[in-house]
């Protein structure tokens, strides 16, 4: 026991126990750390405009819509039961 008191009295066994935790925490805090990603966006409250009496038909935009085609096989549905 007197070879151990005298250890722990320089430094030995308990101090390097000490020392190990700080390390340990330090290191856990450090790879914490990195991996927080953040990313900031800043949005544009402004409200949309809207006009104040009607608009003209001839200065409005002539826009068309296509039919979307999904190119999928009247039989598909059976088949893929099969």
């Amino acid at each position: 026991m007197a070879t151990m008191a005298r250890m722990v009295g320089q430094g030995g066994v308990a101090s390097r126990g000490l020392v190990g935790r700080r390390v340990l925490a330090l290191l856990s805090l450090a790879t914490l750390g990195a991996c927080v990603s953040e990313t900031v966006r800043v949005v544009d409250m402004t409200p949309p405009r809207q006009a104040a009496s009607a608009v003209p038909e001839d200065l409005l935009l002539d826009v068309g819509v296509a039919v979307f085609d999904p190119n999928v096989p009247e039989g598909y549905d059976e088949q893929v039961e099969l």
